[in-house]
């Protein structure tokens, strides 16, 4: 395919752990998640998790971005357990890249916490759910006025 083709050429160019080829094996995830094809997709947003990590360090914006992707994933395939750990851990994940990049303040840090205290929710962590939505709801208070963008 053409996406194929591009790939080849961008780590050709490029190396195989530049952000762009990150980008473009996103482009690819997408692509198959339309087409219902929600474990390639899995698979594609893995390999951009890792290069990014690679390429720009865990504590990125961009990586933390693909992270919570990745979560979302899981969290809608939700096959079994391990499903709903992966979605936690990469949920964990990029909130911890969007407090190394936009500190507690952010909205991105509250929805991702929110995020994961649904998951606690689900798992029959109501504790633990609880003080996870306690620190979102400090994080959107605190974020008032913040120009993050959400996603």
């Amino acid at each position: 395919s053409a996406l194929n083709r591009v790939i080849r050429m961008e780590r050709e160019s490029l190396g195989e752990t530049h952000p762009q080829i990150a980008d473009t094996v996103q482009i690819y995830a997408r692509i198959y998640l339309e087409r219902g094809h929600i474990d390639h997709s899995i698979q594609q947003m893995k390999s951009s998790v890792d290069i990014l990590r690679l390429s720009l360090g865990p504590s990125h914006p961009r990586t933390a971005h693909a992270a919570q992707q990745l979560a979302q994933l899981y969290e809608s395939r939700r096959r079994d357990q391990r499903d709903m750990n992966y979605a936690i851990r990469f949920y964990t994940e990029a909130l911890e890249g969007f407090r190394a990049a936009y500190g507690n303040q952010s909205p991105l840090v509250g929805e991702t916490l929110n995020n994961i205290a649904v998951l606690q929710i689900q798992e029959g962590a109501i504790d633990v759910a609880v003080g996870l939505l306690s620190d979102a709801l400090t994080a959107f208070e605190q974020a008032k006025g913040d120009n993050t963008i959400l996603n």
